[in-house]
């Protein structure tokens, strides 16, 4: 048995979003950053909001399926698969053709 192997990639492309809460009472600015995303909270005292952003980085995801199959073997045809049925249809003509001199025989 053998194996066939698709890789498949599929492209995650980058995303900015930003948003804004209205809240009571926030003093702090908040950054998470990490491989694949940051994220930042920003107070605005004026206006006593609260400014969301964040950004997903662009990724590439590889995935990897192995796909088992059967081995194709090639074999030649024996002498019956090949020559078979012509074989069994003269056998049965020729049958055919003896019961109809028979037959014509017993007529006439």
């Amino acid at each position: 048995m053998d194996t066939i192997i698709v890789i498949d990639t599929v492209v995650v492309p980058e995303y900015t979003h930003d948003t804004t809460t209205l809240i009571e009472y926030h003093d702090s600015v908040t950054v998470i950053n990490n491989e694949r995303i940051k994220i930042k909270y920003f107070y605005d005292t004026l206006r006593e909001t609260i400014h969301h952003e964040y950004t997903c980085y662009g990724d590439t995801v590889f995935s990897e399926k192995i796909i088992p199959y059967e081995k194709v073997v090639i074999q030649e045809l024996t002498w019956w698969q090949k020559y078979g049925s012509t074989v069994m249809i003269g056998g049965f003509l020729l049958l055919f053709l003896l019961t109809l001199k028979k037959f014509s025989k017993l007529l006439l």
